[in-house]
């Protein structure tokens, strides 16, 4: 009788024993479900606020007409006030259902020697908040390495892409854009030459000419130094570009960004502020004539008669004008993290 009384015992302590570890494994395996859904559901959310970051970087109606003009303005005037709030607004249509937050905060600053702009936003998914914030680098790195004159000669090799789409990019896309009252923009196409020439009256001018022809078909006057010039080649012939002044000890002024497609040569003491972009032809710089450039100087294929430029880099001329060139605003991701 104590014999069985004790086997029931154990048998009762045994099953105990049994339905605990198996309550306890159903436990663990409850768990471990709620972790592998919790950790995919932070994941989802987090998905979703990287998402909302590359539409601001890569869908247009984002891009072009919100995040776009509030990276101009921040370049140009270092700020956004009065022209622009921090938020980029996207529509409930690109939003799941539940998720409520449909703002992207910009917040820029200066780092490093780079302008940088950081895009922070959230999402819910399921009961969980993400925010996201990505670094975003706001400028083509070739205008902020600090180089007074981009070729090939004075880049690494690590930029030697970057180098050649930029030009590849620029002879398809570059065009006198809206400047308003800013800047006086001039598209040339279809002439063999063009003379910028100060007269006698201190008045500047602006020639073409075409087939050889002795005197100019058409000419200006520049009302403004501050110019958008376009000059490509649009034929077997490449355009020259020829500063003068019917004074032989004159020292010229412009200032904006100067394109050309073929010869540039320079016959007068002549400065010029901003953005100066050769591609391809002769530079060719009179004896004992100087010529100075503060900004940038992009020169491709370009050979120089045993001319030198004095260029200076001066980021503040480069950003006063840079906004009218494409692949000037080149925004580039550097980092993106949960914050």
């Amino acid at each position: 009788m104590g014999n069985d009384g004790f086997s029931s015992i154990m048998a009762l302590l045994v099953a105990t024993l049994v339905l605990v570890i198996a309550v306890f494994i159903i436990f663990l395996a409850s768990m471990e479900h709620q972790i592998i859904y919790s950790n995919a559901d932070n994941l989802q959310a987090y998905y979703l606020s990287e998402g909302k970051i590359f539409m601001a970087l890569y869908k247009d109606e984002y891009y072009n007409d919100q995040l776009l003009p509030r990276l101009e303005t921040y370049i140009k005037y270092g700020r956004l006030s009065p022209f622009y709030d921090p938020y980029i607004r996207l529509k409930e249509e690109d939003l799941i259902e539940g998720d409520k937050f449909n703002t992207i905060t910009t917040r820029f600053y200066y780092k490093n020697n780079r302008n940088y702009v950081d895009l922070i936003t959230s999402s819910n998914y399921r009961g969980i908040n993400s925010e996201v914030v990505a670094r975003i680098i706001i400028l083509n790195d070739l205008f902020e390495l600090g180089h007074s004159i981009i070729s090939r000669e004075n880049i690494s090799g690590d930029q030697m892409e970057k180098y050649e789409y930029f030009f590849s990019h620029i002879e398809e896309n570059i065009k006198i854009p809206a400047t308003g009252n800013d800047i006086l923009g001039m598209e040339v196409n279809d002439y063999d030459m063009i003379n910028i020439l100060r007269d006698t009256n201190k008045k500047m001018n602006i020639e073409f000419y075409r087939n050889g022809m002795e005197g100019p078909v058409k000419s200006q006057v520049l009302t403004k130094d501050e110019i958008f010039l376009l000059a490509k080649n649009n034929s077997s012939k490449p355009v020259r570009l020829t500063i003068l002044s019917e004074e032989k000890a004159d020292n010229l002024l412009l200032k904006g960004i100067i394109y050309i497609e073929g010869d540039l040569e320079i016959l007068n003491d002549f400065e010029f502020h901003g953005i100066l972009i050769l591609n391809g032809g002769h530079l060719y710089i009179a004896p004992l004539v100087n010529f100075e450039v503060e900004g940038i100087v992009f020169m491709k294929d370009y050979i120089q008669d045993d001319s030198t430029i004095h260029a200076r880099y001066n980021f503040d001329k480069i950003i006063k004008y840079g906004n009218y060139l494409p692949m000037f605003i080149y925004p580039k991701i550097e980092l993106i993290k949960s914050n």
